[in-house]
């Protein structure tokens, strides 16, 4: 048993703004079609959005000790390969390239099975080829924290699967694919039921008990780079120390131009004998031909 991602572009041009009720029907009955033996999963559905992994805090203003938190790129492309390259060390039927167009532009919706065996998992994923907007299956590394985080840990869960039956809370998006979407013949298989009802009986997920191969390379991978640049760091350390204090690059209102003393540049930055100078010396002459 293990964990299992099924994976739809949600900007497709044959789905709508609702894309998470077609692709859910479609997955929901080529589940009740191919399933010959009984299952008791969670079915965790939502979009996979890789932003929030690379927040940063950028600027901290006073007196509220606000703080602005902004995109860092390099963290969000280092992230994407990773997932990528962790990925294709097992068991997938996604192709690479469409996946990796679609992940950096919040188009992955996907649907994950926590407690999913491989065959059921071929089942589900032949079952699905035909439909246009599916990019495939994948077996989500459990001892990998960042896939964890990305295709279990970040998805909604208000429904499961108990042997043939789904059981799902009130108003919840599964129980109006049922009522608009799906057919007809498989009505029986949704079952409504409390709050107290749905948690007692919800199955559990196994937590990251061990880091696997991968596992480690990803997370060292995050852990050793380098992805906040002086001004981050800066802003994030006022923040943490509870300072007040505004920093930013805009110039405040009331001053028109900044005077820099022309020997910074020349006697400073731009000479190569300068004690301290010399290295953005280096830099200036290597990059932009200067000196």
């Amino acid at each position: 048993m293990g964990i299992y991602a099924f994976l739809y572009d949600s900007g497709h041009k044959q789905l709508g703004d609702f894309y998470g009720m077609p692709c859910l029907a479609q997955f929901i009955t080529a589940l009740l079609k191919t399933q010959k033996k009984k299952i008791y999963t969670r079915i965790l559905e939502g979009d996979v959005i890789l932003s929030n992994f690379a927040a940063v805090v950028s600027e901290v203003d006073s007196p509220a000790n606000s703080h602005t938190v902004s995109f860092n790129s390099r963290r969000y492309a280092d992230i994407l390969f990773k997932i990528i390259e962790s990925i294709d060390g097992f068991w997938h039927t996604t192709d690479f390239h469409t996946l990796a167009l679609a992940l950096p532009h919040n188009r992955t919706y996907a649907i994950c099975l926590p407690s999913l065996d491989e065959g059921s998992a071929i089942k589900i994923d032949s079952a699905l080829k035909s439909y246009p907007p599916y990019l495939g299956a994948t077996y989500i590394d459990e001892g990998n924290p960042l896939l964890r985080e990305v295709f279990v840990n970040q998805l909604i869960c208000d429904s499961f699967i108990d042997n043939f039956v789904i059981k799902t809370l009130p108003n919840t998006v599964l129980e109006i694919v049922f009522r608009e979407e799906i057919q007809t013949n498989f009505a029986n298989f949704l079952t409504i039921v409390s709050k107290e009802e749905f948690y007692n009986a919800l199955p559990p997920i196994s937590p990251l008990s061990y880091h696997s191969e991968e596992g480690i390379k990803a997370k060292n991978k995050i852990l050793n780079t380098e992805w906040k640049s002086h001004r981050e760091k800066l802003a994030e350390g006022f923040y943490l120390e509870g300072r007040n204090i505004k920093f930013s690059t805009i110039l405040p209102n009331g001053i028109p131009e900044l005077e820099i003393d022309a020997r910074k540049l020349t006697d400073y930055c731009l000479n190569e004998n300068h004690k301290d100078g010399k290295h953005k010396a280096r830099v200036f002459k290597e990059k932009l031909r200067h000196c």
